[in-house]
């Protein structure tokens, strides 16, 4: 998968990049380094075409804003095209849309020249209304080009600028609004990042859109469906033909889909770290009781520091033993270790997607309609209390029995579940 380093909450995190980021603890992304890309430049108004298409699925399909919504939407000047857009769909569904928009000198400013006893204040009683007060909060990129602004996150001026980050952390906490950073295929850090793993830039921005366009209300339905399914069993059985065969238990009332959770009603009540969309968006997540996987996991495909092939271990109790790679080792086996239990398995819903292979990198986004994912380590977006760091193993070609019947066959969602006992 796409991964960028991101500073969230003062420390450093990895952050999905075509998923979006849902860690988020103050409205500001810190993305990675990465070098200028040309694409839709400056301002301008919002066109009828991929803006506007992709606002419908954010406000209507994913949140599903209703009348009287508060909605802030934060974001600089590239962002505007899509800001509008989505600030119209917000009018359109009879919410009101507040736009917060900042321009790279004054960006520029605060990182170089404003006094240090003025950087990272505490929130004044307008951010606190905002924060508390929203139903929904949208982050786009704030600069044109993060590291051009802030070269050096290790400075002083940035550490100045981050320290108000726990008193945001705790009015997040407090607040009921939901949340979303929509990561632009158009920043630069994105487009080194999908560099990085070998991965054309413009056909990585070809893939974001479609698969920011795809139907949601289609999605939802095959997803809705999985859900129940997952809700009422009593084990799940994955296997692919590359000799991965585990089972385990699922607490049924952690199935999760992420295109049905963040309505107003639906996020009522929910922490924090469930109330942050990804997107583009599409699967479907399901905890295991704990130490309940158990088998062989053999993955072909994979990516920490470099490309990995035949990444392989065996599940005793939920955690992993005897990790092994053809490629990239040493750092499979220490993000496994890091990682520790099995957190959640996620089946993908979302058609535009697809895996994408290269000698250079591989990109595995979980949304890939078909492709099952097990994750290891931090669950608490989907419902659990493991916090120690992701690993996640893509499983191309995976079969998952729910109770015996099938509801993914070598990687393809079935329209309809078969019995295969």
């Amino acid at each position: 998968m796409v991964r960028l380093a991101s500073l969230r909450c003062a420390r450093w995190t990895v952050v999905i990049l075509l998923v979006g980021s849902a860690l988020a603890c103050t409205p500001e992304s810190v993305p990675a380094a990465g070098a200028q890309v040309t694409d839709r430049q400056g301002a301008g108004v919002a066109d009828t075409g991929r803006e506007a298409r992709v606002a419908a699925q954010v406000i209507d399909g994913l949140f599903r804003v209703g009348p009287g919504e508060e909605v802030v939407l934060r974001g600089g000047p590239r962002s505007l095209p899509m800001l509008e857009a989505l600030a119209v769909e917000v009018l359109a569904a009879g919410g009101k849309a507040h736009l917060l928009v900042t321009t790279d000198a004054e960006r520029r400013y605060r990182a170089r020249e404003l006094a240090l006893e003025y950087l990272g204040a505490p929130p004044a009683h307008v951010d606190s209304a905002l924060i508390l007060g929203a139903d929904l909060e949208i982050n786009l990129p704030y600069d044109s080009d993060f590291r051009s602004i802030w070269p050096d996150l290790a400075s002083e001026r940035f550490q100045r600028h981050q320290r108000s980050n726990p008193i945001l952390s705790a009015l997040n906490e407090h607040s009921t609004r939901r949340y979303l950073y929509l990561a632009m295929p158009w920043q630069p850090e994105v487009v080194a990042a999908a560099r990085s793993q070998g991965l054309d830039s413009a056909a990585y921005a070809t893939l974001w859109w479609a698969a920011a366009t795809a139907d949601i209300d289609s999605m939802a339905v095959r997803g809705v469906a999985l859900r129940r399914q997952l809700a009422a069993a009593k084990q799940v059985r994955v296997t692919t033909p590359e000799g991965t065969d585990f089972t385990f238990t699922p607490i049924g009332r952690t199935a999760r889909v992420d295109l049905a959770a963040l309505s107003r009603a639906a996020a009522r009540g929910e922490s924090w770290a469930r109330r942050q969309a990804t997107f583009p968006a599409g699967f479907v997540t399901v905890l295991p009781v704990a130490g309940s996987a158990t088998g062989r996991v053999r993955a072909p495909a994979n990516q920490c520091d470099q490309a990995v092939r035949d990444e392989a271990f065996e599940l005793r109790a939920g955690r992993p033993e005897r990790v092994r790679a053809a490629t990239d080792e040493a750092c499979v086996q220490a993000a496994v270790a890091r990682a520790g239990a099995v957190g959640f398995l996620a089946i993908g819903l979302n058609p535009a997607m697809r895996p994408m292979l290269g000698a250079a990198g591989n990109f595995l986004p979980e949304q890939s309609r078909g492709l099952v994912t097990l994750g290891l380590g931090d669950n608490v977006r989907f419902g659990g209390t493991d916090t120690a760091p992701r690993w996640t193993v893509p499983l191309t070609r995976a079969t998952v029995r729910v109770d015996g019947v099938a509801v993914v066959r070598d990687g393809r969602l079935l329209a309809a579940a078969a019995s295969e006992r």
